[in-house]
């Protein structure tokens, strides 16, 4: 899945809440790429992300995100 925040300078702060997560992230341009190893399948990996980023939104509640689903 990518993400692009609307503002790009909490982009490391994104980053690091995946990382601490067990998630993997790669840089796309202005995007991460965000993938969750071990899942069983694209939808359970989706589902864990999109939770993720709900948590991280909650606490950056002015925290604008566009979201690219991948296959």
């Amino acid at each position: 899945m990518r993400l692009r925040l609307l503002d790009p300078a909490a982009l490391p702060e994104l980053r690091q809440h995946f990382v601490r997560s067990g998630f993997t992230i790669a840089d796309d341009d202005e995007r991460l790429v965000v993938r969750r190893p071990g899942t069983p399948d694209a939808l359970q990996e989706r589902r864990a992300i999109e939770l993720h980023l709900q948590v991280w939104l909650t606490m950056q509640p002015d925290a604008r995100v566009e979201i690219e689903r991948t296959s």
